[in-house]
């Protein structure tokens, strides 16, 4: 792979600009190319569709914290009317019962963080790999030297830059990536619950 590989892999997406032909570049002689990664990660089709998968996802988290949120607000409430029934002790372990819950849901956030994190970083990889594969196609097809980022280029003439090629050949090679959310103990501990609950139900209809 290219040495730009390494660079890109610290790419956020972006905004950038539009990219002359190839044949315009090839009247100064060069042997490098320009690219502008950036451009690539903001219009890319796999791009685009990872920016709305992730973000749906993200409504789903913020969708099932609320519930949880709620239910909680709610267990505060019953928790702080029975403090004047209960005995002390029975109030205590009450008490830290839910305490234990509220711990759980902050778990539970931090693990939802964490997920979506990951899986965003999971699918920049496979977009910024096949950058870098279609890169050094290009380079070994025109005899190019280098491709150099645009980001870190003070001057260059705009027929250098061949970005909106690099860009075509993307879409049609990796129109999207599948995003992959790795399951927490919680997830898979809810699961197997369910997955008992369910055998139970199916037990006690026969």
């Amino acid at each position: 792979m290219l040495k730009t590989y390494a660079y890109m892999l610290g790419i956020f997406f972006g905004v950038g600009a539009c990219a002359p032909t190839w044949s315009q570049a090839q009247q100064y002689g060069r042997t490098f190319l320009i690219v502008d990664h950036d451009r690539l990660m903001a219009e890319s089709t796999a791009a685009e569709k990872v920016r709305k998968d992730i973000e749906k996802k993200r409504q789903s988290f913020q969708d099932e914290l609320a519930r949880h949120e709620q239910d909680l607000r709610q267990e505060a409430d019953d928790l702080k009317r029975s403090q004047g029934t209960l005995s002390e002790d029975a109030f205590t372990q009450k008490r830290m019962a839910f305490e234990k819950k509220v711990s759980k849901v902050h778990e539970k956030v931090a693990d939802r963080r964490a997920q979506l994190e990951q899986a965003i970083q999971d699918a920049r990889i496979v977009i910024i790999e096949k950058i870098s594969s279609i890169v050094e196609q290009f380079c070994k097809e025109r005899s190019v030297d280098a491709v150099m980022p645009k980001a870190g280029l003070v001057y260059a003439r705009d027929a250098l830059e061949v970005t909106t090629e690099v860009l075509n050949r993307l879409n049609a090679q990796l129109p999207e990536v599948k995003i992959h959310f790795k399951k927490n103990k919680q997830d898979e501990n809810q699961e197997e619950n369910s997955k008992e609950k369910s055998k139970e139900d199916t037990q006690d209809r026969k």
